[in-house]
């Protein structure tokens, strides 16, 4: 089993202006795709924009809880409020889709996370 860390022990890198950059995995509420463009929406509702594949993304953010849940988004566990059947809801009000085919995996994820949560002072 993979162990989960904190999402502020862990820093996300991408390249921007041709520059290596970092941010802590901490600030940032999702990722959206849009064909090879990456849009990295941060907590203060900055957006940034990358070149790259979410599916890179994911495989990199695999320790932190990151759950896909479109083919288009990657949201930060941290700050989602609500799971349903079409959509998950974020602490801001925010409202991303779930597509049928990420369904189970998002319940099985953000499950466990409150799970650690809940289970620790994180």
């Amino acid at each position: 089993m993979t162990e989960t860390i904190k999402n502020d022990d862990y820093i996300f890198n991408y390249i921007s202006n041709k520059s290596i950059k970092n941010i802590m995995t901490d600030e940032i509420k999702y990722f959206f795709s849009d064909k090879r463009k990456i849009c990295m929406v941060k907590t203060d509702n900055e957006k940034i924009e990358f070149y790259g594949k979410l599916s890179d993304i994911e495989a990199d953010l695999n320790k932190v809880p990151f759950v896909r849940t479109h083919q288009s988004y990657l949201v930060n566990c941290k700050y989602i409020k609500n799971t349903s059947y079409n959509h998950v809801e974020l602490m801001d009000g925010a409202v991303l889709p779930v597509s049928q085919s990420k369904r189970k995996n998002i319940y099985n994820i953000f499950g466990k996370y409150r799970k650690i949560i809940e289970d620790s002072d994180y």
